[in-house]
């Protein structure tokens, strides 16, 4: 069995050919010798790497884009072990050679070694001007030796705005993917409805969204399931907090926030009742769904993300709602969270084919509810709700 037949998909070369391009004419452009990216969490939130390579490894890797040349990789391996690919390896497209090392995030002392690797290579080819992408993001070690390579001989920028823009509008071959995505999650869903019943826990709801979703072709993501007695909050809740038995009469927030195949997020979320649910439940959530649609509204080429998120908490507190003081939308991609964000702090504007999770709550002493739903911008406004699963309180 080759590599290529054991990948679950994959974005095409000539969607990647068309990121090398937009990069590689910036680069010329901006007279910068190489871009380099690492990946923050393996794989949940690697798409600063991946959107160059098509690749999500295991473990922390690091992806130097040269505007001459083929990609510099360095992933986990064989300490101290290099391969020439020369492009010709169908894992690693556009990729000329790979720096493995054996380091360990959790390891304090082993924390420079992908650094050494970037700055033996630097120096090599005598580069003097090189873009870091997301450096607040990397770790502190990696930044330091970079910018020690070059100090006093060259310059390290920051190229995070203008990738950040790159990668959050779509193409066709990405909008794709992410119905892909969408449909996936519409379809577990559904499998979640069939098949949960009274005396489980959680986590076995949460194990049947990784099951189903896995057979139809998500590799990785985060599953968020709670459950509570009607009159108390239920609000969605990481792995190692599932383990709560519900019974009938309970109700549950459940959260799938996984891939479809290649890689691409989407986001949705519904309350569950098991049994009747309760007057104010079903009340909260029609006031969440509302705030959902006004918050879409808003959502157009052109718009403030920071406009939009002002005009948002003011409907809450005058609906009587909590106001957001994290985030409510934001756009998805290769990581669950990308830019451009609803929030207070994020200068990015709206463009058509931006992609976007929109999920407001509510949260008291005796209810949470959630809503979450994807669109798209278009060059008119937005795509309206992508999910087909209905927006309601579910009752099983």
């Amino acid at each position: 069995m080759g590599q290529n037949e054991r990948k679950i998909a994959g974005v095409s070369l000539q969607e990647l050919e068309r990121r090398w391009k937009i990069a590689r004419d910036h680069l010329r452009e901006r007279k910068i010798d190489a871009l380099i990216a690492v990946s923050t969490e393996a794989p949940n939130n690697s798409g600063y790497t991946r959107w160059f390579t098509d690749a999500a490894g295991a473990y922390r890797n690091v992806v130097v884009f040269h505007a001459d040349d083929l990609m510099t990789v360095v992933e986990h391996g064989f300490h101290g072990a290099r391969k020439e690919t020369g492009g010709n390896d169908p894992t690693h497209p556009g990729v000329g050679e790979i720096l493995h090392v054996a380091e360990f995030p959790a390891v304090n002392y082993n924390q420079r070694y992908e650094a050494d690797a970037i700055v033996g290579m630097l120096k090599r080819r005598g580069y003097k001007r090189v873009a870091l992408l997301n450096p607040d993001g990397m770790p502190w070690a990696f930044v330091e030796a970079v910018k020690g390579a070059l100090a006093g001989g060259g310059e390290v920028i920051d190229e995070t705005e203008a990738f950040d823009l790159w990668r959050a509008v779509k193409s066709a071959e990405e909008k794709d993917f992410i119905l892909q995505a969408i449909r996936l999650q519409d379809a577990v869903f559904l499998k979640v409805l069939e098949k949960t019943k009274p005396g489980m826990r959680d986590l076995e709801v949460a194990s049947i969204i990784h099951y189903e979703g896995r057979l139809l072709g998500s590799t990785h993501g985060t599953i968020m399931s709670g459950s509570a007695p009607q009159g108390q909050p239920a609000p969605i809740l990481p792995s190692n907090a599932q383990g709560r038995a519900f019974n009938r009469g309970d109700y549950m927030s459940v959260l799938l926030e996984n891939t479809g195949p290649g890689g691409y997020f989407a986001e949705v979320a519904r309350p569950v009742s098991l049994g009747k649910p309760a007057d104010e439940l079903l009340s909260a959530f029609e006031k969440v769904k509302a705030a959902q649609d006004y918050s879409t509204s808003l959502m157009k080429p052109g718009a403030d993300c920071r406009e939009i998120f002002a005009a948002y908490n003011d409907y809450m507190k005058s609906h009587g709602l909590p106001v957001e003081g994290r985030i409510h939308s934001h756009a998805q991609g290769y990581d669950i969270v990308q830019r451009p964000l609803i929030r207070f702090d994020e200068p990015m504007k709206l463009a058509p084919n931006m992609f976007f999770a929109v999920h407001p709550a509510e949260s008291t002493s005796s209810v949470f509810t959630f809503c979450c739903d994807n669109i798209f911008i278009t060059k008119d406004g937005n795509s309206g709700y992508l999910h087909k699963t209905e927006r309601k309180v579910f009752e099983i």
